[in-house]
């Protein structure tokens, strides 16, 4: 049954890749990973090959979503096999492509690579609508109002794995990290928060780099539905992540102002 199902997604893989159709071509890899997982052992080892040649051989803006499903799997091996990671210590000056010998920092930092990637020829990305590819939103639970770019659903997806502290857990002391009050004060002010660092490992510099893109990329908007669910979602990982003593204070007090802002738009509901 299931090499049955395979074939005929591996016959519509070949026809998108023959029209160049982007959302197709990604929604058959994603089932040929589903199916390749109940066929062969090392699925993870099997999806991640597919998924390399295919980005080598793509175009925009196919190129980027392939490099996002890949960060994805690769994270995916890493929580199905954390335990293995665990117990390794680092490789050093060691070139070696077969992930199931990586530690950590190794993976992590592959994974950081393809997410950023993914956001690659980001003005292109940021006038491609995301409308243009509801065939591969699977979350019905993300609005194309809150992300009506294929930017911003990229980013996000890109965030939901910066967020996480885990892969940071072998990071050097003198990391960067979530200090002072713009990370919870307006849009402008924030925008201003320098990002400059030689942590260039960090998952809270590369969360808020691409908060702040975000941010700039809709100031102005005239729906706000994007800007807020933005800025409700950076508060949130400020609350979560800041080293300031006073956070929740700041964070009640931010929150308030965003509600006040937007108290006479449909969107208040959603900030409750």
């Amino acid at each position: 049954l299931y090499a049955s199902a395979l074939d005929r997604v591996q016959t519509i893989f070949s026809s998108a890749q023959k029209e160049n159709n982007a959302p197709q071509v990604v929604k058959a890899v994603i089932h040929k990973m589903k199916y390749n997982s109940y066929l062969e052992e090392d699925d993870f080892i099997i999806a991640i090959s597919e998924l390399d040649s295919l980005s080598k051989t793509s175009q925009f803006p196919l190129k980027q979503i392939i490099h996002s499903v890949t960060a994805d799997t690769y994270w995916g091996y890493y929580q199905s096999n954390r335990w293995q990671f665990m117990n390794r210590t680092e490789t050093v000056n060691f070139e070696n492509k077969d992930i199931r010998t990586w530690d950590l920092n190794k993976i992590s930092d592959e994974v950081n690579r393809q997410f950023l990637l993914s956001l690659s020829s980001a003005d292109s990305l940021q006038h491609t609508d995301i409308n243009d590819f509801s065939e591969i939103i699977l979350d019905g639970s993300e609005s194309h109002v809150q992300r009506p770019t294929l930017y911003d659903f990229l980013a996000h997806r890109a965030l939901n794995y910066f967020e996480s502290t885990e892969p940071e857990l072998t990071r050097p002391e003198n990391k960067f990290v979530v200090r002072g009050t713009s990370f919870f004060a307006t849009d402008l002010i924030f925008m201003t928060t320098p990002t400059v660092s030689d942590d260039s490992r960090s998952n809270a510099l590369h969360a808020t780099r691409i908060f702040k893109e975000l941010t700039e990329l809709h100031q102005g908007d005239k729906a706000p539905e994007a800007i807020v669910d933005l800025t409700f979602r950076r508060l949130k990982y400020a609350r979560s992540h800041s080293v300031e003593e006073n956070k929740d204070e700041l964070y009640i007090k931010a929150l308030d102002a965003l509600t006040l802002k937007h108290e006479k738009h449909k969107v208040y509901a959603e900030i409750l």
